[in-house]
């Protein structure tokens, strides 16, 4: 599917709007991403953190901002956290660790959750358009991924407007979930669709609008 970006006006958020806090170790690609959805409906507001250059950006330190920024606003004033990460293995999987800690801390708070890509946000993109796993050498390194998107959809993924298919993304990626015995999700997989489900519910209506004005 093609779809021609487009800008739309933004809606204020109402004061009973659903709050979300959204943390992505990806300074750019998927802060442009969750960023699509700021502003399209009144009745959510979702905050999408923006990583610095200078900040640490790996599962602890993303992490450590959250708890950051979060612990300067009042309890009532948020419903969900999440961290977005990449299971991206390193040459010591010094990763695994830090996300299983993480996890561990998330499940004993109300609200806080995780959506782990495996081996990174790209896959995520990919159920955008595909209804299954690929199929090439490396699924496991992350730079493979950047490729496939590259090669796979015409003119790359396009954070301007591609998300709008976040509910196509919700229902392929969900089909195809796979996880180890640890519940941690494997090769192709990917948690982010659980953050999709904060989000769609509330916004398809505008999605739809979108898609029909656009199909128009």
């Amino acid at each position: 599917m093609i779809l021609p970006s487009r800008r739309y006006e933004k809606e204020a958020p109402s004061l009973e709007a659903r709050k979300i806090y959204i943390f992505c170790e990806g300074r750019r690609r998927e802060y442009d991403y969750f960023n699509y959805f700021v502003g399209m409906d009144s009745r959510i507001n979702i905050i999408v953190y923006q990583m610095r250059e200078e900040d640490n950006t790996t599962p602890s330190g993303v992490f450590q901002k959250a708890e950051k920024f979060v612990g300067k606003i009042d309890l009532e004033d948020i419903d969900e956290v999440w961290l977005v990460f990449d299971r991206d293995i390193d040459k010591f999987d010094s990763r695994k660790p830090q996300i299983q800690e993480i996890r561990s801390v998330c499940s004993s708070r109300e609200n806080w959750n995780i959506a782990l890509s495996n081996p990174c946000f790209e896959v995520w993109l990919h159920y955008h358009f595909f209804n299954k796993a690929p199929d090439f050498d490396g699924l496991e390194v992350s730079s493979n991924w950047k490729t496939h998107l590259g090669v796979s959809i015409s003119g790359g993924f396009d954070t301007r407007k591609h998300p709008l298919l976040i509910e196509t993304a919700l229902t392929n990626s969900k089909s195809v979930h796979s996880t180890d015995d640890f519940n941690e999700p494997l090769v192709c997989s990917t948690e982010a669709h659980l953050l999709a489900e904060s989000i769609v519910p509330i916004v398809k209506e505008k999605l739809l609008r979108r898609l029909h004005a656009l199909e128009a």
